[in-house]
């Protein structure tokens, strides 16, 4: 396990030093007493596994949403019908990774072998949640095809289409992101040139879409983040060295400035695919989840997870390794006061963390 001190720097104040909360009153929002207060971010130095799961009979790539107040949902690839490809499917676990059946189901699927080319099976996917929906976007070996399908939080259907049956830019590794009334979609391949589009929540429809020119190359796997009228997206810099955040507008133009390095490459290591990443607003701080491999290794042998946690202001606080074996496609749910991590390294697992 490898450790990076904490760089915090000036806090509003420094809660360990048992400083006090500053009040302020507005008119519109006040407490009894007439003031309201000001949110001050817990405080975190480092990252706690205290539980970890093998969900059984689950395929490579995953992913993970907040389903209610009981727990969260999985989606994987599972056998469903013998003789058959894996169909995308959606778990529900409790808080403590117990499995919660659906209808009696330990999943559901949510994709159709006869919807899928003649002779394909489905190989990436990504997931997100938006309202009381989720959005599943997954293309396959075939075909650079790209579907779509809404279903409720149980995985039954409400809306299906066929994005493209043939994509203009390569469709594997598709970013998945939910904005505030909108489900946008980021397609292409490691380069300076990207395809964004955005698609109506209810019928799947396509509402925006554009092609991204960026001042240099980017990495293409990676995960992005709407906050505050902006997508901030992090994967492998120009040379996949680096992790990196870029920053674009609604309009998914780059902004300015448009990246920042966040894990320097050491030795000409691999910081890359960092297909997981969510903010966590109870203590202003951000966690990202990325693949590290040494300069001449090989990705299906020598990658190793890496799962970091950044102040408000990119500061590197900690970092943990994760995964024995070559670990691919991670993924992490924030839900207070935990921290979901899946990712597969031969089997599938899920972890549990805590920030101390």
């Amino acid at each position: 396990m490898k450790r990076i001190p904490s760089h915090w720097g000036l806090l509003t104040c420094i809660v360990l030093a048992g400083c006090t909360e500053e009040k302020s009153t507005t008119e519109d929002e006040s407490t009894e007493t007439g003031e309201a207060e000001e949110f001050v971010p817990q405080f975190a130095d480092s990252l706690e596994m205290n539980l970890w799961i093998e969900p059984h009979m689950a395929g490579i790539w995953n992913g993970l949403v907040p389903i209610d107040d009981e727990g969260i949902g999985f989606s994987t690839m599972s056998i469903v019908v013998n003789n058959e490809p894996m169909q995308l499917t959606i778990r529900h676990y409790d808080w403590d990774l117990n499995p919660r059946y659906i209808d009696d189901k330990e999943f559901i699927a949510v994709t159709r072998q006869f919807e899928l080319p003649q002779g394909d099976h489905i190989t990436d996917h990504a997931i997100v949640r938006l309202g009381d929906s989720l959005y599943f976007a997954y293309t396959g070996n075939v075909q650079n095809y790209l579907h779509m399908v809404k279903t409720d939080l149980n995985g039954q259907r409400e809306a299906f289409r066929v994005i493209y049956e043939e994509t203009p830019y390569p469709a594997n590794d598709m970013i998945l992101v939910a904005t505030d009334d909108s489900i946008c979609m980021r397609i292409g391949r490691d380069g300076p040139q990207k395809y964004a589009e955005c698609f109506d929540p209810d019928s799947l429809e396509t509402t925006f879409s554009t092609t991204i020119e960026t001042q240099r190359a980017t990495g293409n796997l990676g995960s992005a983040v709407y906050r505050d009228g902006e997508f901030k997206v992090f994967a492998g810099g120009f040379d996949q060295r680096t992790l990196t955040m870029t920053m674009y507008d609604e309009q998914w133009q780059p902004k300015d400035p448009f990246e920042q390095e966040l894990v320097p490459s050491e030795n000409r290591d691999w910081n890359w695919a960092a297909s997981g990443s969510t903010y966590i607003p109870e203590y202003d701080m951000w966690a990202v989840a990325y693949t590290n491999m040494p300069d001449s290794g090989q990705a299906n042998y020598d990658s190793r997870g890496r799962l970091a946690l950044f102040d408000a202001e990119w500061n590197l606080v900690d970092l943990e390794e994760f995964g024995e074996l070559a670990t691919h496609r991670p993924h992490l749910l924030w839900q207070d006061p935990h921290l979901y991590l899946s990712f597969d390294a031969g089997p599938v697992l899920i972890r549990r963390y805590e920030l101390k």
